[in-house]
């Protein structure tokens, strides 16, 4: 048996294109690293803001990691 990757649902022509132009976007280094403060600062703002949560979606994440 082969493992092939699902279709994710990208069915139309449209959600095709849509797909690919997302795929070949690149961004500057100036973009990537706005992305990533802005990542960073929405970990932090969530992790204040909501600790016992954030130590629940760890530990599931760290659960998942582990059992694969």
């Amino acid at each position: 048996m082969i493992n092939r990757r699902p279709n994710r649902g990208v069915t139309t022509q449209e959600q095709r294109a849509e797909a690919k132009w997302k795929r070949d976007m690149t961004w500057s280094p100036e973009q990537y690293a706005r992305w990533r403060e802005q990542i960073k600062a929405s970990k932090a703002r969530r992790r204040l803001e909501d600790p016992h949560g954030e130590m629940l979606a760890n530990s599931r994440h760290s659960a998942r990691a582990v059992s694969v």
